[in-house]
Formats: C-alpha cells, sequence, structure tokens
C-alpha cells in the first residue's frame, strides 16, 4: 500500500524598513483602507506606524496572490487581541527595530516573534522564565544571545496558542524543538534574517510542515 505523505509549507516573509523610500510610504497610506489608517495614527512613531502598514500590505499581497478577495471587514481579532482572517489563511505578525515578520500556515494556528538584540539587564527579566531556561541562560558564554532566544521562543509559542505573554509566561519551558499542550504537537524552528536579531516560528506539528524565508518586495506588488 503507497502512503502518500502531505507536505504542507509554512511561509514567511519579512521586510526591512531601510529599503523604503518616501513615494512608497505615500503609496502605502494611499492604499490603505480609511478604517485602517484611523487604526495607525494612534501611534506616535512613524516606526510603529510603518510596522502596521507593511504587515498589512504582506498579508494582503500574500492572500489576494492565493485569488481569495480580501476587504477590511475581513481582518478580525479574537476575544485576546490576536488578528486573523475571516476565510483566509492563519497568519501571525511581529515587528522590532528595522523589520516585519509575517508567518503564514494554510491549516492551523502560527505564531512568530523576532527581537533585536540589545544589550540589557537579564537578571529582571529571569521572573518571567522557567527554571530550565534560567539555568540554560546562565550557562551559556553569551547570555544576551541565549536570553533572545529564549523569548523569542515563549512569544512565538504564547502567540500561536493565543494566549501572548500575559498568561503562563514562566510555566512552561520553551527549550525543546517540540511541546506538547493539550495534547496538540507544537514545533519550534529558529530562524535568521539578520545576525543582529533573533527569531523563532511555531506552528502546528502536523505533516512535517516546511519552512520557507522570503524578503518581500513591495516592487513585486500586485
Amino acid at each position: 500500500m503507497l502512503t502518500v505523505l502531505l507536505v504542507l509549507m509554512v511561509t514567511i516573509k519579512y521586510f526591512n524598513l531601510k529599503t523604503l523610500d518616501s513615494s512608497q510610504v505615500e503609496n502605502l497610506y494611499l492604499n490603505c483602507p480609511e478604517k485602517f489608517k484611523r487604526e495607525v495614527s494612534r501611534f506616535r512613531l512613524e516606526e510603529d506606524r510603518l510596522h502596521r502598514l507593511i504587515a498589512r500590505e504582506i498579508v494582503q499581497s500574500q492572500v489576494q496572490n492565493s485569488g481569495i478577495n480580501l476587504s477590511i471587514d475581513s481582518w478580525l481579532r479574537s476575544s485576546r487581541g490576536k488578528p486573523f482572517l475571516k476565510n483566509g489563511p492563519f497568519f501571525n505578525i511581529s515587528h522590532s527595530g528595522n523589520y516585519v515578520v509575517v508567518a503564514f500556515n494554510q491549516s492551523a494556528e502560527i505564531g512568530v516573534d523576532i527581537e533585536h538584540k540589545a544589550e540589557l539587564a537579564i537578571e529582571p527579566l529571569t521572573d518571567f522564565l522557567h527554571p530550565t531556561e534560567i539555568a540554560y541562560i546562565k550557562n551559556t558564554v553569551n547570555d544576551t544571545e541565549a536570553f533572545y532566544h529564549v523569548w523569542t521562543r515563549k512569544e512565538a509559542y504564547l502567540k500561536a496558542l493565543g494566549t501572548g505573554i500575559i498568561e503562563g509566561i514562566s510555566h512552561t519551558s520553551v527549550l525543546n524543538d517540540v511541546l506538547i499542550n493539550k495534547g496538540i504537537s507544537w514545533t519550534l524552528k529558529a530562524f535568521e534574517i539578520d545576525a543582529e536579531y533573533s527569531a523563532t516560528v511555531c506552528y502546528q506539528s502536523q505533516n512535517q510542515n516546511e519552512l520557507a524565508i522570503e524578503k518581500y518586495s513591495l516592487i513585486n506588488r500586485r
């Protein structure tokens, strides 16, 4: 009997704000629905506004290129504030510094996190970590690198679950590549788009999902 294994693709698209020019920024605002413009305008810093405009642009492009019509009413939020699309793929957004990252999964929930590896005082943050994570960081030569490795895994995992960092942040160690939660298996994978950043994606472990990482270009936008 021949068994056919369906391999599903997890897609990660990223964008560097440093590549933006003034005309592209203007077009982002022009092509944005009024409702979304009002939401974006609440952010004081231009960098924060651009993070959200680019994230929306990436999601919009990915969905439309898949043949799905997407309107502003398709953008919804769960009771815990996680954004999702009505009749669209599962996706999750993260941004830090120059980068915006969006992870897509056709079949199940997904979480992603990226962090700029800035120097910081780690000791005050240990209350948010599991004891095994604290030991891992303390026993690593570069504790800053180790901290961000753990932190992006933790955020990606909790975002995939839909709980965010408020709940259960120190209760579970995320050092293993596969975690089980309520009978569901979750895979954690680190990926690199810039040596100065740490990033992790988390998705349900089914059918050995493959990972595709793509640099997003506004030029290729339909």
